[in-house]
């Protein structure tokens, strides 16, 4: 092995980077309208107890977009989308396994479901941290539905939203909501990787199913539903804080957003695009572990 007794040579490292990149950014084609979907679902009626709803759920919400502002409304955010997969996802699953060893796994792959839960959270929180700008500028195109004539969009597109930003709100204003953001995805992450991981090895080491693709899609499966699960409440905070204009202050932060929330809507508006947030992530999640295990199988990379 190398010094430090790692024993992962620079192309194995290099390689999950890019392999855990590749595994999130190929999905998105199919997703993104379901991210859309998600977005305006959760910015309806905020802080209104009985507001009239302009999309009444996942595939409704839908076919509204796509009657009103045609395919390119359902992939609003889309060249953004696929930056951001790129860019935290390759980071995020790139980091897990070096974290993992440095809180002492061994050549068996044995680490404890805590000791996995914190190597997931910082290697989400790592990748969010750095990839901040390209989720609030996501979140901002595929909020904006049509608009009345003569009103113009925010934002052009892509580029221009992240010079406009850059330009009137500051460096500071691409951070907007770098907390909320990290804070979910230490949450994500650990309900993300280690899940996956803890739930395929006992499967393998149960006999139960042999590593291979049965033992992927389980893993994948378990851990979407627990990523919608955990994330669903913190979600929708974080969407309502980063869509907020300039001087428009509905909320201070995430706890005030939280309490508002609570007040006014119940606990059902801490679960709204829970169904979307599922159908995003349980899919996303499947999926991308499946071409991360293919990838690395293809790349000559032992399985996670």
């Amino acid at each position: 092995g190398m010094a430090g007794g790692s024993g992962d040579d620079l192309y194995t490292t290099v390689m999950r980077f890019v392999i855990g990149s590749l595994a999130c950014m190929l999905p998105v084609p199919l997703l993104n309208p379901i991210e859309v979907v998600k977005t305006r679902l959760q910015i309806q009626g905020q802080l209104q107890a009985h507001a009239e709803r302009k999309y009444k759920g996942l595939l409704h919400g839908g076919a509204v977009i796509a009657r009103e502002e045609g395919l390119k409304g359902l992939y609003r955010g889309f060249t953004v989308s696929v930056l951001r997969e790129g860019s935290y996802a390759g980071l995020r699953l790139g980091m897990y396994e070096p974290i993992k060893k440095l809180l002492g796994e061994d050549h068996n792959k044995n680490l404890s479901f805590s000791r996995k839960l914190i190597a997931g959270a910082t290697a989400g929180g790592i990748g969010a941290a750095i990839a901040t700008p390209t989720d609030l500028v996501k979140i901002r195109l595929q909020a904006e539905g049509n608009l009345p004539d003569g009103i113009k969009p925010r934002y052009s597109g892509t580029w221009n939203a992240f010079s406009t930003i850059a330009r009137t709100e500051g460096l500071r204003g691409l951070y907007t909501g770098v907390l909320p953001t990290v804070q979910r995805a230490c949450i994500v992450s650990s309900a993300m990787m280690p899940v996956y991981d803890h739930t395929k090895h006992l499967l393998i080491r149960n006999g139960i199913l042999p590593e291979g693709i049965y033992a992927h899609i389980c893993g994948g499966t378990v851990a979407g539903f627990m990523m919608a699960f955990v994330t669903s409440p913190v979600d929708v905070v974080k969407t309502r804080l980063m869509n907020q204009k300039k001087g428009e202050k509905l909320f201070s932060g995430m706890i005030d957003c939280g309490i508002k929330m609570a007040k006014t809507e119940g606990l059902a508006g801490f679960y709204k695009g829970f169904f979307p947030n599922w159908a995003r992530l349980g899919p996303h999640t499947m999926m991308a572990m499946i071409l991360l295990e293919q990838l690395r199988k293809f790349f000559g990379i032992k399985p996670m």
